[in-house]
């Protein structure tokens, strides 16, 4: 995000979770996401491409997600927004300051 973050660009509600593995009956593990915090966000799409993965049309969105910073997010998390779940990709300092976070985060959706 260019220049200072104002605290009312965080207008949208998200969920962070964080992936957690549970071993199941057959030995080996089951992936689910647990919720880490709810928090207010500013939510910016980047950009968008079309991708070819085999058979399939992907379309990839990218967005940055703005947030007051916090400790401890990972590649393995993720946002949800609304009925969207964002992968966390990166991260990068918001301001100078240290107050706020921006995630990198994609969306993969079939065409």
């Amino acid at each position: 995000m260019s220049g200072t973050t104002r605290i009312g660009a965080l207008r949208h509600r998200v969920t962070l979770e964080r992936e957690q593995l549970a071993p199941d009956e057959a030995g080996s593990f089951t992936r689910g996401f647990v919720t880490v915090a709810e928090v207010w966000a500013e939510i910016r799409q980047k950009a968008s491409r079309d991708l070819s993965e085999g058979q399939r049309r992907l379309r990839r969105d990218l967005f940055e997600v703005t947030l007051r910073a916090r400790p401890g997010l990972t590649h393995t998390d993720r946002v949800r927004w609304q009925d969207e779940t964002l992968k966390v990709t990166g991260c990068r300092a918001g301001d100078l300051e240290g107050r706020f976070l921006v995630l990198l985060c994609e969306r993969d959706t079939a065409q």
